[in-house]
């Protein structure tokens, strides 16, 4: 449950399949209680958003991103809501979600400067306020005017990739060094019919079945493309593009590039 949240607020569900079903697309969610111990505090139901598809007739299949995991937006409704004790006493204890010793350090600063001494940043991702009598007496005011306070985060160089959907998000810090590309593929066909083997007449020999099977392989040429040292983000996108690589080739050349020491930033594999 999100923080604050009260019976007859609504919340986000996730669906995932279970057992050897292969697609939810299109599906409907029946009544379903969720549960934290032995208790309800939500019921979900409603129509799912999967984001791709899956079809298929016979032996052949044809599918975008992952079938068998849905969303249902505002899907659910809080059945009972978690108590939540609204006392500070003397101090606030702000955590950061992204956990980062300049960011702690610039909350801390920007606080001082509006409310004088009061803060101080402990580690990487807590900050602790101070507070005054004044300030006990309405916490909320203060949390407002806190909230709305300008601070510039510390750019953490990351690359984000979901390999379900096929996404990539590059953050703004990433560097690459110089570095070359080569993006090709190997197609293979493989032909599979039967025929049948008569005998001759007035032989001894059986009617047979027999496997007949035509391979062919066809190598694509690949296509080269050369990064110079310092480029950006969006010259790496365009350049992969450009030798029309697939966002499974850019996920698996990014994997590369980490590798030979190219992409310098955290890839982080959802």
């Amino acid at each position: 449950l999100p923080p604050f949240a009260r019976e007859g607020d609504r919340i986000d569900v996730s669906v995932a399949s279970i057992g050897d079903a292969r697609s939810i697309q299109g599906g409907y969610l029946m009544l379903t209680p969720l549960y934290a111990g032995e208790e309800i505090y939500a019921l979900a139901q409603g129509s799912l958003s999967t984001g791709g598809f899956s079809v298929e007739r016979g032996s052949a299949q044809a599918s975008k991103n992952a079938g068998f995991v849905a969303r249902i937006p505002n899907g659910a409704i809080v059945e009972q809501s978690v108590d939540v004790e609204f006392d500070f006493g003397d101090k606030i204890t702000l955590s950061l979600t992204n956990k980062d010793f300049t960011t702690a350090s610039r909350i801390a600063y920007v606080i001082n400067e509006e409310l004088g001494q009061v803060a101080v940043a402990k580690d990487a991702g807590t900050v602790d306020i101070f507070l005054t009598e004044t300030q006990k007496a309405d916490p909320v005011s203060t949390i407002s005017f806190i909230e709305n306070l300008r601070v510039t985060p510390d750019a953490v160089a990351k690359i984000v990739i979901n390999e379900r959907t096929g996404t990539v998000v590059f953050g703004s810090g990433v560097k690459i060094s110089a570095v070359a590309i080569a993006q090709g593929g190997l197609k293979v066909e493989i032909d599979s019919r039967k025929e049948v083997s008569q005998p001759a007449p007035f032989s001894e020999g059986q009617t047979v079945v027999v496997e007949q099977v035509k391979i062919d392989t066809e190598e694509e040429k690949a296509n080269t493309v050369v990064l110079e040292p310092n480029t950006s983000v969006g010259e790496l996108v365009d350049a992969l593009n450009a030798i029309g690589a697939s966002p499974r080739d850019i996920i698996s050349i990014l994997q590369a590039m980490k590798e030979a020491g190219a992409l310098h930033g955290v890839l982080e594999i959802m």
